[in-house]
């Protein structure tokens, strides 16, 4: 359980996650509106009469960008609404090897002095996911890039030494 209050679960299982999650708003569209980025603005609706499910619910146009392995926000404004989700979204795209759809990165880019704003427990804890990613060195390289570790302080210096980790051996 990740929120009991709104009704979040998270179910892992043979290198899988899904996270579970009552509808907040008055549609499932509505509510897949508000997510960050398309590929997670999917849903597939479980009956509560016990059939099997329908089909999947993809107001984002979230399917066709994982076919293109492409990450695109949702909206500038569901970004701010979490100013993680710009941090975020290097993360997601270093992790799933996507390429992160140029708008998307316009508003990380414009908005990345908010995520001075984030509590640091919870940038750090992203910056841990992003560093593990097999390609997270080049995240970390986009995120000196785009500005996002200026407000922590980070070292301008160090972008050298991250591209020291892109070059062959």
């Amino acid at each position: 359980v990740l929120d009991f209050v709104l009704g979040v679960a998270r179910l892992v299982m043979g290198g899988w996650t899904i996270d579970l999650a009552c509808r907040d708003c008055d549609s499932l569209e509505a509510d897949l509106g508000r997510r960050d980025y398309t590929v997670n603005a999917i849903a597939l609706p479980l009956p509560s009469d016990g059939q099997s499910p329908d089909a999947l619910v993809d107001p984002t146009g979230g399917l066709t960008h994982l076919g293109r392995r492409e990450l695109v926000a949702v909206s500038e404004a569901n970004l701010l609404a979490d100013p993680l989700r710009l941090l975020r979204g290097i993360r997601l795209a270093c992790s799933l090897d996507f390429a992160l759809e140029p708008t998307s990165r316009g508003w990380i880019e414009r908005h990345a002095n908010r995520l001075a704003g984030v509590a640091g427990e919870r940038v750090l804890a992203e910056l841990e996911k992003l560093a593990a990613a097999p390609e997270g060195h080049r995240g970390l390289q986009a995120c000196q890039a785009m500005g996002l570790l200026k407000p922590w302080g980070a070292d301008p210096l160090a972008q050298a030494s991250l591209q020291q980790l892109s070059e062959p051996n």
